[in-house]
């Protein structure tokens, strides 16, 4: 399984996501609990915009080691691809009850926010990811977004 699995990081490693999801399907049929081996599987599906399988593997991940703050937040954006958009907004929560000032997480639930039209909640996560990180270029373009939409078009300069 130790064999398949470098197979597969060094597959993903070079954007072959379809040998690397070869790779790592072949071993979680070996060891079906590794964790490691999954979420680097749904990392490989979500690239290959199979969102119901990357979906699938997330939630494993998370049956097997709740928490997991990197695979909590790859399942919002899988959510948001798949167009739940409160499935998203909510495991954004999730994250962030946990850890408040992750900045993905926060970045990913104001994008959630925009296609919601929450104008004011999106500055406040981008507000909270600048502060955490002042060169978070999502950040900055999620909140020029949300200001843009909301004609302040002066605070996006300020």
């Amino acid at each position: 399984a130790d064999l398949l699995q470098r197979r597969g990081q060094a597959k993903a490693a070079n954007s072959n996501w379809a040998g690397s999801i070869v790779q790592f399907s072949a071993a979680l049929a070996l060891n079906p609990t590794c964790v490691a081996t999954r979420y680097k599987r749904a990392v490989a599906r979500f690239h290959q915009a199979d969102f119901e399988g990357a979906h699938l593997d997330l939630v494993r991940v998370l049956d097997l080691e709740e928490g997991n703050l990197d695979a909590m937040v790859l399942l919002a954006k899988t959510l948001l691809e798949m167009r739940d958009v409160a499935g998203c907004t909510q495991v954004c929560t999730d994250v962030l009850e946990r850890e408040p000032k992750n900045i993905p997480a926060l970045v990913q639930r104001a994008e959630a926010q925009l296609l919601q039209q929450q104008w004011d909640d999106v500055i406040r996560d981008c507000d909270a990811a600048l502060a955490a990180d002042p060169k978070c270029a999502l950040a900055l373009v999620r909140r020029g977004e949300a200001l843009a939409n909301m004609d302040n078009w002066e605070a996006g300069y300020a």
